[in-house]
């Protein structure tokens, strides 16, 4: 992966969500992740059966900042829902681009930034393997240049039942996430081979 997406990547997408209200209240520095509200859904990497994906932190772990190999197929990549849920969000911001959320239920969710396309709205609900959009590089760094393309991930975790999940590191709602029962993120993974298989509309674009 280039510098480009290494550049304050996590600054910037921090700012766009909490200007705009994607990211809820602080939590306290050392409060626990307790997942008694509902079991972790059974995720599986939101891409195509049998497609290599790179899976990298780029210092803003949890976070993922994902790039199909070979990387020149990235922009134009399906985008498949991980698990069932409902989607509470779907628009573009300035500097995220193409957002979309899902509620997966259990005080679980997931969102995707920078996405070229959105295919869901707001109340659908979605299996695993739907089709929820199309990979890309939508929004723009504070000083105008343009993301490489990238799915931005995440997954969220309401532990306060609030209703809202709160951005960050240690302490807040931001949690890894699991594909396939294996936890990331770590300090770099390579050529991630997604098993969402089976479900919903598949296949390269």
């Amino acid at each position: 992966m280039t510098g480009e997406i290494r550049k304050p990547l996590a600054v910037f997408v921090l700012a766009a969500l909490t200007s705009v209200g994607l990211a809820g209240a602080a939590q306290p520095a050392n409060a626990d992740v307790s997942y008694s509200r509902g079991p972790r859904p059974d995720m599986q990497l939101p891409f195509p059966c049998e497609q290599k994906w790179r899976l990298n932190t780029w210092g803003h772990a949890p976070a993922l900042d994902m790039v199909r190999e070979p990387q020149r197929l990235t922009k134009g990549s399906k985008l498949l829902a991980p698990a069932a849920g409902t989607v509470i969000m779907s628009r573009k911001y300035e500097y995220a681009g193409n957002v979309i959320k899902i509620n997966h239920g259990g005080g679980w969710y997931t969102v995707y930034l920078h996405l070229d396309s959105r295919s869901v709205q707001v109340g659908a609900r979605v299996t695993q393997g739907s089709v929820l959009g199309f990979v890309g590089n939508t929004g723009k760094k504070k000083n105008g240049e343009k993301y490489t393309a990238h799915l931005h991930f995440e997954t969220w975790y309401d532990k306060n039942g609030d209703g809202r999940t709160g951005w960050g590191g240690p302490g807040k709602e931001r949690v890894p996430s699991v594909f396939n029962g294996v936890p990331y993120p770590g300090p770099e993974y390579f050529n991630v081979v997604s098993r969402n298989c089976g479900y919903g509309e598949m296949g390269p674009r």
